[in-house]
């Protein structure tokens, strides 16, 4: 893979941003990045509609995992736009109540307090919520990521537009990642959500104590080279927690950019969540532990079960946390 794609910080203001996709990542190593930026910008994308009136609808979720169509007390935002399926909207909201039910509540009050998810469609674009405005393309930045245009790119050549979501004080999702869809541009394999909101967990949630051991976890593997050094886990400390709880959830399933978290052995996916977690508590306890503390089991087993869906709705990156 090209260097420029493992640019560090991947951050824009408080804008955090998945990895690329299968066919993104194997164009990056096509074409130099102004011809990455040019193409993808330009081949099925459109400007975003964020310039026009959005109605939006709320599902809250609480800390102890309930759901809700009415906001009482602390409570995480799930807004969606009137676009976006009533299925969807409701996935989301169960991913995130799944992930929060066992969360100390000094962090997901934290996060209560300053996080939203937000759920939009492709041809809306995740500009389509205000916060990120400021990335959006515009018609004179077309395939260009330099100059005037550089904010509405990641560091890596992407046009923020066209990502399936974004971790941030409003954490956005793509309604077909969440679906698992013909639609879904990461063809089934990667949970952005899980993603991203912990990208806002990190960001939001945990306290100045917790930051100082993520950080000092992930320079201790990047000393030891715990994991693969031109994987997307090591890029920065923020892609280390992000990924390490893709793979903690088992939400990354075949991602072809060297996260090799999710390999039991080389080249080989670990066969399911029981095995994805077991390898991570045994070549990285520390990281292991964190999630232990964040996203909290009922047994600290590290074979035990940590699903979000029923199985009848389990796909390749869903996952099923225990009820």
């Amino acid at each position: 893979m090209l260097t420029f794609t493992l640019l560090f910080g991947l951050i824009a203001g408080a804008l955090c941003i998945p990895p690329p996709t299968r066919e993104e990542d194997a164009l990056m190593n096509l074409l130099s990045p102004e011809q990455f930026s040019k193409f993808t910008a330009e081949s099925k994308h459109p400007l975003p509609a964020h310039s026009t009136r959005t109605s939006f609808k709320h599902k809250y979720v609480y800390c102890n995992g309930g759901i809700a169509d009415y906001k009482s007390g602390t409570t995480i935002d799930i807004t969606a736009t009137t676009s976006v399926s009533g299925t969807a909207h409701t996935k989301a909201a169960q991913i995130i109540a799944r992930m929060v039910k066992y969360m100390p509540s000094a962090i997901c009050n934290s996060v209560a307090g300053q996080v939203k998810i937000g759920v939009f469609t492709k041809s809306e674009g995740m500009m389509i919520y205000p916060y990120n405005h400021y990335v959006a393309d515009r018609a004179e930045c077309r395939g260009i990521c330099s100059g005037a245009c550089k904010n509405t790119c990641t560091p890596d050549g992407r046009k923020y537009g066209t990502l399936a979501g974004s971790g941030g004080r409003t954490t956005t999702i793509l309604d077909d990642n969440i679906l698992c869809n013909a639609a879904d541009p990461y063809l089934h394999t990667f949970n952005v959500l899980v993603h991203e909101f912990t990208h806002s967990v990190h960001t939001y949630g945990v306290d100045a104590a917790m930051k100082t051991r993520i950080t000092n976890s992930y320079n201790a593997a990047r000393a030891h080279r715990t994991w693969e050094m031109s994987s997307y886990s090591m890029s920065s400390e923020g892609e280390y927690l992000a990924q390490g709880a893709s793979a903690y959830f088992n939400t990354n399933r075949g991602i072809s950019h060297g996260n090799y978290m999710n390999e039991c052995s080389n080249s080989v996916l670990c066969a399911n969540e029981a095995a994805m977690r077991y390898h991570l508590w045994a070549k990285d306890k520390e990281l292991y532990s964190i999630f232990l503390y964040i996203y909290p089991v009922i047994s600290e087993n590290p074979a035990a079960s940590m699903s979000v869906y029923d199985d009848a709705d389990k796909k390749a990156h869903i996952f099923s946390i225990k009820q």
